[in-house]
Protein backbone atom coordinates (compact mmCIF):
# COMPACT_ATOMS: atom_id res chain seq x y z
CA UNK A 1 0.00 0.00 0.00
CA UNK A 2 1.26 3.76 -0.70
CA UNK A 3 2.51 5.53 1.79
CA UNK A 4 -0.59 7.63 3.17
CA UNK A 5 0.53 11.23 2.88
CA UNK A 6 -1.27 14.06 5.03
CA UNK A 7 -1.03 17.35 3.97
CA UNK A 8 -1.72 20.11 6.28
CA UNK A 9 -1.39 22.90 4.61
CA UNK A 10 -0.62 23.08 0.68
CA UNK A 11 0.22 26.48 0.51
CA UNK A 12 3.03 25.86 2.66
CA UNK A 13 4.87 23.59 0.57
CA UNK A 14 4.85 26.38 -2.06
CA UNK A 15 8.46 27.11 -2.59
CA UNK A 16 10.92 28.94 -4.50
CA UNK A 17 11.82 25.84 -5.80
CA UNK A 18 8.35 24.41 -6.69
CA UNK A 19 8.18 27.89 -8.54
CA UNK A 20 11.40 27.79 -10.73
CA UNK A 21 10.74 23.83 -11.85
CA UNK A 22 6.92 24.66 -12.83
CA UNK A 23 8.44 27.61 -14.62
CA UNK A 24 10.94 24.91 -16.57
CA UNK A 25 7.95 23.01 -17.09
CA UNK A 26 6.18 25.01 -18.83
CA UNK A 27 8.99 27.04 -21.01
CA UNK A 28 9.92 23.39 -21.94
CA UNK A 29 6.06 23.04 -23.38
CA UNK A 30 7.25 26.30 -25.58
CA UNK A 31 3.66 27.16 -25.56
CA UNK A 32 2.50 30.76 -27.27
CA UNK A 33 2.20 33.63 -25.39
CA UNK A 34 -1.22 34.40 -24.45
CA UNK A 35 -3.73 37.68 -23.17
CA UNK A 36 -0.43 39.22 -21.74
CA UNK A 37 1.96 38.60 -24.91
CA UNK A 38 4.90 37.38 -22.59
CA UNK A 39 6.35 34.32 -23.82
CA UNK A 40 8.02 32.36 -21.12
CA UNK A 41 10.50 34.15 -18.65
CA UNK A 42 11.53 33.81 -15.24
CA UNK A 43 8.25 33.28 -12.28
CA UNK A 44 8.28 36.08 -9.91
CA UNK A 45 8.35 36.32 -6.06
CA UNK A 46 5.11 37.67 -6.42
CA UNK A 47 3.08 34.89 -7.70
CA UNK A 48 4.41 33.01 -5.47
CA UNK A 49 3.48 35.47 -2.87
CA UNK A 50 -0.21 35.10 -4.32
CA UNK A 51 -0.71 31.80 -4.80
CA UNK A 52 0.33 31.17 -0.60
CA UNK A 53 -2.13 34.15 0.20
CA UNK A 54 -4.74 33.21 -1.83
CA UNK A 55 -5.16 36.38 -4.15
CA UNK A 56 -4.17 34.56 -7.30
CA UNK A 57 -6.86 36.15 -9.70
CA UNK A 58 -5.95 34.35 -13.23
CA UNK A 59 -6.20 36.60 -16.41
CA UNK A 60 -8.85 36.48 -18.93
CA UNK A 61 -7.85 33.88 -21.86
CA UNK A 62 -6.28 34.77 -25.42
CA UNK A 63 -8.95 33.63 -28.15
CA UNK A 64 -7.52 32.05 -31.32
CA UNK A 65 -9.23 29.97 -33.98
CA UNK A 66 -7.16 26.96 -35.42
CA UNK A 67 -7.93 24.76 -38.30
CA UNK A 68 -10.50 21.96 -37.50
CA UNK A 69 -9.35 19.34 -40.48
CA UNK A 70 -12.40 19.71 -42.16
CA UNK A 71 -11.97 23.65 -43.51
CA UNK A 72 -13.63 24.64 -40.44
CA UNK A 73 -12.10 26.08 -36.88
CA UNK A 74 -12.40 25.94 -33.69
CA UNK A 75 -11.36 28.03 -30.93
CA UNK A 76 -9.15 27.82 -28.25
CA UNK A 77 -8.17 29.62 -25.30
CA UNK A 78 -4.49 30.42 -24.64
CA UNK A 79 -3.75 31.20 -20.91
CA UNK A 80 -1.40 34.18 -19.65
CA UNK A 81 2.04 32.37 -19.16
CA UNK A 82 1.96 33.33 -15.42
CA UNK A 83 -1.66 31.45 -15.30
CA UNK A 84 0.20 28.32 -16.79
CA UNK A 85 3.11 28.63 -14.39
CA UNK A 86 0.10 28.85 -11.86
CA UNK A 87 -1.22 25.42 -12.71
CA UNK A 88 2.00 23.41 -12.70
CA UNK A 89 2.34 24.26 -9.50
CA UNK A 90 -0.89 23.27 -8.37
CA UNK A 91 -0.82 20.10 -10.50
CA UNK A 92 2.49 19.37 -9.08
CA UNK A 93 1.16 19.68 -5.45
CA UNK A 94 -1.90 17.60 -6.35
CA UNK A 95 -0.60 14.80 -8.16
CA UNK A 96 0.52 13.25 -5.31
CA UNK A 97 -2.59 13.44 -3.26
CA UNK A 98 -4.63 12.24 -6.10
CA UNK A 99 -2.86 9.73 -8.12
CA UNK A 100 -2.70 7.31 -5.33
CA UNK A 101 -6.47 7.16 -5.38
CA UNK A 102 -6.96 6.64 -8.97
CA UNK A 103 -7.69 2.86 -9.90
CA UNK A 104 -5.05 1.25 -12.09
CA UNK A 105 -7.29 0.78 -15.17
CA UNK A 106 -7.64 4.74 -15.14
CA UNK A 107 -5.57 6.71 -17.85
CA UNK A 108 -7.03 9.83 -18.40
CA UNK A 109 -4.75 12.69 -18.12
CA UNK A 110 -2.62 10.73 -16.22
CA UNK A 111 1.31 10.69 -16.01
CA UNK A 112 2.67 8.38 -18.12
CA UNK A 113 -0.33 7.07 -19.20
CA UNK A 114 -2.41 7.77 -22.62
CA UNK A 115 -5.23 6.80 -24.83
CA UNK A 116 -3.42 4.30 -26.87
CA UNK A 117 -2.46 1.83 -23.45
CA UNK A 118 -5.95 2.64 -22.34
CA UNK A 119 -7.68 0.49 -25.40
CA UNK A 120 -4.54 -2.20 -25.24
CA UNK A 121 -5.39 -3.19 -21.34
CA UNK A 122 -9.38 -3.05 -22.55
CA UNK A 123 -8.34 -5.26 -25.36
CA UNK A 124 -6.04 -7.42 -22.49
CA UNK A 125 -8.77 -7.54 -20.01
CA UNK A 126 -11.12 -8.97 -22.70
CA UNK A 127 -9.26 -11.54 -23.58
CA UNK A 128 -8.86 -12.39 -20.38
CA UNK A 129 -12.83 -12.57 -19.99
CA UNK A 130 -12.36 -9.73 -17.70
CA UNK A 131 -14.18 -6.99 -19.32
CA UNK A 132 -17.69 -6.99 -20.82
CA UNK A 133 -17.86 -5.04 -24.33
CA UNK A 134 -18.24 -1.21 -24.03
CA UNK A 135 -22.08 -0.40 -24.87
CA UNK A 136 -20.77 2.73 -25.35
CA UNK A 137 -17.22 4.59 -24.95
CA UNK A 138 -16.95 8.22 -24.06
CA UNK A 139 -14.22 10.43 -24.72
CA UNK A 140 -14.13 13.91 -22.69
CA UNK A 141 -12.15 16.72 -23.80
CA UNK A 142 -9.54 18.15 -20.79
CA UNK A 143 -11.67 21.73 -21.06
CA UNK A 144 -14.70 20.04 -19.85
CA UNK A 145 -15.43 20.58 -15.62
CA UNK A 146 -15.95 17.71 -13.15
CA UNK A 147 -19.62 17.51 -12.36
CA UNK A 148 -20.70 18.44 -8.95
CA UNK A 149 -21.40 14.57 -8.12
CA UNK A 150 -18.02 13.76 -9.51
CA UNK A 151 -16.41 16.66 -7.21
CA UNK A 152 -18.19 15.73 -4.21
CA UNK A 153 -17.00 12.75 -4.40
CA UNK A 154 -13.25 13.20 -5.08
CA UNK A 155 -13.53 15.69 -2.35
CA UNK A 156 -14.93 13.36 0.53
CA UNK A 157 -11.98 10.71 -0.76
CA UNK A 158 -9.50 13.37 -0.27
CA UNK A 159 -10.89 15.32 2.98
CA UNK A 160 -8.33 13.13 5.15
CA UNK A 161 -5.80 13.96 2.93
CA UNK A 162 -5.44 17.86 3.67
CA UNK A 163 -5.73 18.65 7.55
CA UNK A 164 -8.25 21.83 6.85
CA UNK A 165 -10.47 19.73 4.63
CA UNK A 166 -9.84 22.19 2.08
CA UNK A 167 -6.86 22.88 -0.63
CA UNK A 168 -5.51 25.78 0.81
Amino acid sequence: MAKKIKAHSLTGQITPELMRTAFRNVKRNRGAAGIDKISPGAPGLALMRCLKDGTYQSLPLKRVHIPNGDGKTRPLGIPAVRDRVAQEVIRQLLCPLFERIFHDDSYGFRPGRNCHMAVVRVIELRRQGRARPPTRLAFFSQTKSITKTRKDEITKKTKNDCGSGRFS
